[in-house]
């Protein structure tokens, strides 16, 4: 017998996975359960963000995206593109338009302040 086990928890048979109980008066939850419903205040905050967005597939041509970049000015339109469509690093994109790696991290952020409010508005 170990010194950090009573009689009792030594004695218990484990849980097994799929085991059902035998006694009516055991109700088994599964880990994902839970016997209590959902509070007020989850099942609104559920209903305000449970609205048609979720039910629409995105655009696979980007439409909207790709108009937003366009409209960007020239600069930003070249980082945007050299960090996210052709995946080079700051550094990189610096040496390809001839501009410090601190510049590029700047128009990038702008750039990116652009497009999220295109995008997502105010």
């Amino acid at each position: 017998m170990s010194a950090f086990l009573t009689p009792t928890l030594e004695n218990l048979t484990p849980y097994t996975p799929g085991d059902i109980p035998r006694k009516r008066s055991i109700l088994k939850l599964n880990t994902n359960e839970n016997p209590y419903p959902p509070s007020p205040k989850a099942l609104e905050a559920l209903r305000e963000a449970a609205d048609d967005r979720l039910r629409l597939y995105p655009d696979p041509e980007c439409a909207q995206l790709r108009a937003a970049i366009a409209a960007l000015p020239d600069r930003e339109r070249q980082v945007i593109l050299l960090r996210y469509y052709k995946g080079l690093t700051q550094d990189r994109a610096a040496r390809v338009l001839g501009v410090s790696q601190v510049q590029v991290s700047r128009i990038e952020r702008k750039a990116v302040e652009h497009l999220r409010h295109k995008l997502d508005g105010p």
